[in-house]
């Protein structure tokens, strides 16, 4: 198995969008947030840039889509057609990474800024068991969740 990760962030995202396919465009078009639309943005060209490091820049970025799958997991299609890769998007706080791998595997990461967490938070997101692994003021919590 191959597995990569990139990371790119906001402030690498050309102003022009000439790089998004069509149905890209379209997707983009019905945001009505400006955050949610920037970390769709930076999610996408992240991908993007990640796809062209693998396949040696043999292909133009509008060639390469990033669509949802009906589980919302992220997928790859090139020139219309899926793509053999798979990969899963994070973003945090004007930053976004891809993990991606060139077998058909089921793959996540997540971006999480390492920072105190409540007790409130660990007990809502954390199982009782790790929960005893963890204090709100370590930083076992980020890399826990």
């Amino acid at each position: 198995m191959s597995l990569f990760w990139f990371e790119r962030t906001s402030d690498t995202i050309p102003a022009h969008l000439d790089w998004l396919a069509a149905p890209e465009l379209n997707r983009l078009a019905a945001f009505r947030f400006p955050k949610r639309r920037a970390d769709w943005l930076l999610g996408r060209w992240t991908a993007k840039c990640a796809i062209a490091c693998l396949t040696d820049g043999q292909l133009e970025f509008a060639e390469i889509e990033i669509r949802a799958a009906p589980s919302g997991a992220p997928t790859v299609r090139i020139r219309g057609d899926p793509a053999p890769f798979s990969i899963s998007l994070s973003h945090r706080a004007g930053v976004a990474c891809c993990a991606i791998s060139t077998d058909a595997i089921d793959l996540g990461c997540d971006l999480e800024r390492v920072e105190d967490r409540s007790p409130a938070f660990i007990s809502d997101y954390f199982t009782d068991e790790e929960s005893a692994l963890v204090s709100s003021r370590e930083r076992r919590s980020a890399l826990a969740w």
